[in-house]
């Protein structure tokens, strides 16, 4: 089905392109229904996965993460291949046996270990945001599975080599692969480079130097290790010991230093001293770069949801920022010149702010209608400036899959945004972007925490008159 799919989207966008207008809308309007129904396709298949997989998990947390069968029939086939060894074998050769022994065991406990560890984050929902569906994560959920997954570590003949004899896994990785197939292109490069260079014969055999001899043999060696990643999709053995290190959890602790600051900005604004009303900006800035963002791996800061009550993470938020949209495509069914109450209380609630800068719970005043238009225009307006952005960073490094000269769909912005948030050069522009858009969070919070603030009764020094004010100001003994 998905080649014939695939040939249909293929004819269709050939017939577009040389189609009148009216013949290129309805073959457009068919290219829109097949991509539906392959997005409809996968996201049943990711759904069956998920099904599957909680199943699997319920299974091994019944079991206390038991290993399976198979994987108990592999370890005693390994056993029995060592017993001659140590029945028969001098006394170094039993000691080697023994230490083998020990070391496959504490490999299956960890295993076990590893097996209910992964199990738990998956019930929990302690996973990292779309680990699950990753490359590595759909690897690691195999493990899950019945049936024999460890792999005993081996080396060449009469070589030596770390975690020899240890038990562990076959990982695969396509970012090997592709760096595999990049360095073949060197290759091929430098070979064509040689035979360029080389003399030839009477006959126009090339006739290479000692040194190009020495260079072609040592590309020739390189190439076939090269090769061989490619083959095995860039398989490497992964010890049990290190497993645990790939599963990538919820950075909980981010999660909650971002709600304990901002609660505590909450509270002091609404009981803010004299002098003191404004949000200190730099100062909360240096504190959420030192205390939430840090040195450390930014992935859950990306992709998971860390503000409480936000239904999207900076991730999605900024996916939303780059694509091609209107209130319509955020959510909220809103036509140009209809902004009704309700509609408004919509998109506030979609963006967060809603409990938080207003409060839609007793209507809407025309304040907090003036704010979620300001916020609306803003947000418009920075989606302009990351739009630009991401505009720029495909011009100098070009996204599989996106073109950007007939605007950025949903599916582009993703691939856009996850090219740029795991690109190590971007890395020091990720974290200020981390930065600004948590300190903005704390800005809403000291905001929200003013409508807290309690009101105070002064008397007018020129009418005489008592005033309220929510606003804290000085209090003199003329005003008092």
């Amino acid at each position: 089905m998905a080649d014939s799919l695939s040939s249909k989207l293929i004819e269709g966008a050939y017939r577009a392109a040389t189609a009148g207008q009216a013949t290129r809308l309805a073959m457009n309007n068919q290219i829109n229904d097949s991509l539906a129904q392959m997005w409809k396709s996968s996201k049943n298949t990711i759904d069956s996965r998920k099904k599957a997989l909680d199943e699997t998990v319920q299974k091994v947390l019944a079991s206390a993460g038991d290993l399976p069968t198979e994987e108990y029939e592999a370890l005693y086939d390994k056993l029995q291949e060592g017993r001659g060894q140590f029945i028969f074998g001098n006394n170094k050769n039993r000691a080697l046996a023994i230490s083998d022994l020990n070391k496959k065991a504490k490999d299956y406990s960890e295993y076990k270990d590893v097996r209910l560890q992964l199990s738990e984050a998956v019930a929990n929902g302690d996973l990292m945001t779309g680990f699950e569906e990753s490359e590595k994560g759909m690897q690691l959920m195999g493990l899950l599975e019945d049936g024999a997954k460890l792999v005993e570590k081996t080396c060449g003949e009469g070589v030596k080599c770390p975690d020899k004899g240890r038990m562990g896994v076959m990982i695969q990785d396509s970012e090997k692969v592709a760096e595999a197939e990049e360095e073949m292109e060197f290759v091929h490069a430098e070979l064509d480079r040689i035979a360029q260079d080389a003399e030839v014969d009477e006959f126009g055999n090339p006739m290479y130097t000692p040194e190009q001899q020495v260079e072609l043999e040592e590309l020739d060696r390189l190439a076939i290790e090269l090769q061989g990643t490619i083959d095995n999709g860039g398989e490497e053995w992964v010890s049990v010991s290190n497993i645990g290190s790939m599963i990538e959890t919820k950075n909980t602790t981010a999660a909650e230093n971002i709600s304990t600051l901002g609660n505590a900005l909450l509270n002091e604004s609404e009981n803010v001293g004299i002098g003191d009303a404004e949000f200190n900006r730099e100062k909360i800035a240096r504190k959420v770069e030192s205390e939430i963002i840090g040195d450390g791996d930014l992935k859950s800061l990306v992709y998971d949801r860390m503000i409480d009550g936000r239904p999207s993470s900076f991730f999605e938020d900024t996916v939303s920022f780059i694509q091609d949209n209107t209130w319509e495509d955020l959510g909220v069914a809103i036509e140009e010149g209809t902004t009704t109450d309700q509609q408004l209380t919509e998109y506030a609630k979609f963006i967060g702010i809603d409990g938080q800068e207003i409060d839609s719970f007793d209507g809407l005043d025309e304040e907090e209608k003036q704010i979620i238009m300001e916020t609306y225009a803003e947000r418009q307006e920075r989606g302009m400036r990351k739009k630009a952005e991401a505009e720029e960073y495909v011009k100098n490094n070009p996204v599989s899959g996106v073109n950007v000269t007939d605007g950025i769909s949903r599916e582009e912005a993703e691939l856009i945004t996850k090219a740029m948030t795991e690109d190590p050069l971007y890395k020091d522009i990720l974290k200020k972007e981390l930065t600004n858009y948590f300190t903005e969070f704390m800005s809403n919070q000291w905001e929200a925490g003013k409508a807290g603030r309690k009101q105070q009764v002064v008397k007018n020094t020129e009418t005489g008159a008592l005033e309220v004010y929510n606003e804290p100001i000085e209090v003199t003994e003329d005003n008092l």
